[in-house]
């Protein structure tokens, strides 16, 4: 057991426990919740549904609980956090430069690729087109980039941690600060280019994850350091909506506001019309929303007949249907997003409290893996942590998003069983240098 863990107020080593970041997503909508209701019209040119509306407050609270108690049943007390010193069979340096460095020249092929496809791609964002990236042809030119660049967020997210654990020195320690260095800004390159802002926000988010647990396993957390981190992050959210508007050859103010609450309030004002009965999509009712990663996914349909078993539409069908639902709803159409509870509501109704409890009891599994530093903790937990954080935005955890990083866990556990010995005792030391990258 790790002492240095538990200095911390109880309420500190929730900061991003799925409870802290459930509270903090339960705050988002609250804040919707209580949004004057003409500053939203004037921005949004749509009526406000969510003000002060009982039946959507009710739900999206039994959502929360429902969350909070599949994790409960997994995870009922505190587990205290174990960073275990990491001993290696090969040399410490090479152990962690050896992924990374693969995931760098997979994305670098991705480049090349990108390139070689449509050479005109720097053109296109110095003319601020970049809206003209998000087409199916795009998606084609840039296939492998948009395989290989969540896989190295995976390995940027290992790296960290296992760097963490062998507590590397001198020159060695400044070679794995510059390689990671490197490999964020080639990460963040890739998701500009594939117009992904979702992909920095993942990226940073989880190596917020992972360092705020490493605080807490030195010792070092405090509100300060939370108060931080939390304005930071709000910053850096608004300065890439604003990168990405530019990029888009859109920069005043009104189109600020309008992308900032359409991409969060407004998925609760369709969650909203959604529970009131002003919001019907055409395919709920199906499992279609339920996780898209098995209703979208072609390829497998191939294989395993779901689509017709289910009724389910095409990709495209059921995409375009979502534009033409919200219009009906007397609401702005250039939104679709209705949230996680929302898209699941449409496949469940009011029995979606109890897939979140499933949610979160799959949450309890990774929080204990994460907290016990286990490969598939630090992959997959950063990564569940961003889709709670993105509650208002879609149904991610179930979705195709997630495929790279179960991947590259059942890798690294593969290349770990190979590589390392049993780890020695989980006496974790605060290191007289600093243990940030």
């Amino acid at each position: 057991m790790n002492d240095n863990s538990m200095r911390s107020a109880p309420i500190l080593r929730d900061a991003v426990s799925p409870y802290g970041l459930a509270s903090i997503s339960l705050a988002l909508f609250l804040i919707a919740w209580l949004f004057p209701p003409g500053l939203y019209s004037s921005v949004m040119h749509e009526r406000d549904l969510l003000f002060l509306e009982p039946q959507t407050f009710l739900f999206y609270l039994l959502c929360v609980a429902g969350f909070a108690a599949g994790f409960w049943i997994v995870c009922p007390k505190v587990i205290p956090m174990e960073v275990p010193t990491l001993k290696t069979r090969i040399p410490g340096l090479l152990f962690l430069m050896l992924p990374l460095l693969f995931g760098m020249v997979q994305v670098a092929r991705g480049f090349q690729q990108a390139f070689h496809n449509n050479p005109s791609l720097i053109e296109i964002m110095i003319n601020q087109q970049a809206q003209d990236l998000k087409g199916v042809d795009s998606n084609n030119d840039m296939a492998l980039l948009m395989n290989a660049a969540p896989g190295l967020v995976a390995l940027i997210w290992w790296t960290m941690w296992r760097y963490w654990q062998l507590q590397l020195r001198g020159w060695k320690a400044n070679a794995v600060r510059f390689m990671l260095v490197s490999a964020v800004l080639m990460a963040t390159s890739a998701a500009i280019l594939m117009v992904s802002r979702n992909q920095i926000m993942e990226m940073v988010a989880g190596m917020t994850v992972l360092y705020t647990l490493h605080r807490e396993a030195e010792g070092r957390l405090s509100w300060r350091f939370i108060g931080t981190v939390a304005s930071c992050l709000a910053l850096g959210v608004t300065l890439l909506f604003g990168l990405f508007s530019f990029l888009r050859g859109s920069m005043s103010l009104d189109a600020q506001l309008n992308l900032l609450l359409g991409y969060s309030g407004a998925s609760y004002n369709r969650l909203a019309a959604l529970i009131l009965g002003r919001l019907h999509y055409p395919f709920a009712g199906r499992g279609v929303y339920l996780s898209p990663f098995l209703s979208m996914n072609e390829p497998l349909h191939r294989i395993v007949p779901l689509q017709h078993v289910f009724r389910w539409p095409g990709f495209f069908d059921e995409w375009t249907s979502e534009f033409g639902a919200v219009e009906r709803a007397g609401l702005n159409g250039s939104m679709i997003f209705l949230g996680t509870f929302g898209f699941i509501f449409c496949d469940l109704g009011w029995f979606t409290p109890l897939w979140l409890m499933g949610y979160g009891i799959i949450y309890g599994g990774l929080w204990r893996s994460v907290r016990h530093s286990g490969v598939v903790g630090v992959l997959l937990y950063p990564f569940a942590a961003f889709c709670v954080l993105l509650w208002f935005g879609t149904n991610l955890l179930l979705d195709s998003w997630v495929i790279p990083f179960i991947r590259y866990a059942l890798l690294l556990l593969v290349y770990e069983w190979f590589t390392t010995e049993k780890y020695a005792p989980p006496s974790f030391e605060v290191s007289s240098q600093p243990s940030i990258l």
